[in-house]
């Protein structure tokens, strides 16, 4: 692709075979998988160019000739650029990985749905780099969503009480919060206060740790709870 320098502008583009040229022949490391040669040196190929004049654009390369046998159509749906994850397949794969339905489950039900894998239009590693930028996308509201919520709780309960902390590059770091009015409404009779941090959490890796305790009708009471970054004596206090 060729651009104007000056305003960024496309000004030739070609479109190539994905067989076109061919592989590296360098040293490889021996953790790689052996794959077979994709790379053929095809010279099949389409050019545009613009034409300033009639600020339109025109063919001005065209070869259709292929030196290898064109992919069957019980593959084609392997093929990158026939690969097409609709809006529709993105909030119905969203919508299932919200109840924990694994990536292959979900395929195999589309499987059975369209009548075949070739009619999906899509692989599995589409939906995982589609599920992989959402997850991305939330991350980073997820800690001003916390705080919202922890606000709109406060509101509604004025005993309830929380605190986060963030670090010097403004990421969120130790969240506690705590809520007096249950410890109050169940009375702690007893002499012990469970503390155990065993449980971290998936998705970034920080330490769960909730404050429990026995009321008079030995039944397991949860006082306060916080989300940790490490296990020192500074998170803890």
């Amino acid at each position: 692709m060729r651009t104007c320098t000056l305003t960024g502008e496309v000004t030739r583009k070609e479109y190539v075979c994905c067989k076109q040229g061919y592989a590296l022949t360098g040293i490889v490391s021996r953790k790689r998988r052996r794959r077979g040669c994709t790379r053929t040196g095809c010279k099949s190929k389409l050019a545009i160019l613009k034409v300033k004049d009639k600020n339109k654009y025109i063919v001005v390369g065209f070869n259709e000739v292929h030196n290898h046998d064109m992919t069957t159509v019980d593959k084609v749906h392997l093929l990158r650029s026939h690969h097409n994850l609709t809006e529709s397949t993105k909030v119905y794969s969203a919508d299932m990985s919200k109840v924990n339905i694994l990536v292959r489950k979900q395929l195999s039900l589309l499987e059975v749905q369209v009548g075949g894998l070739e009619n999906i239009g899509f692989v599995k590693r589409d939906v995982y780099n589609y599920l992989r930028d959402v997850r991305g996308e939330v991350i980073g509201h997820d800690a001003e969503l916390l705080k919202e919520y922890f606000m709109a709780m406060q509101e509604k309960n004025e005993s309830f009480y929380f605190k986060m902390e963030v670090d010097l590059e403004g990421r969120m770091g130790n969240v506690f919060w705590s809520d007096a009015r249950s410890r109050r409404a169940y009375g702690f009779f007893g002499d012990a206060v469970v503390f155990n941090t065993t449980f971290n959490t998936n998705r970034y890796g920080m330490v769960f740790a909730p404050l429990l305790g026995v009321n008079n009708h030995r039944q397991t009471v949860l006082f306060s709870c916080a989300f940790l970054t490490s296990e020192t004596t500074d998170s803890f206090v």
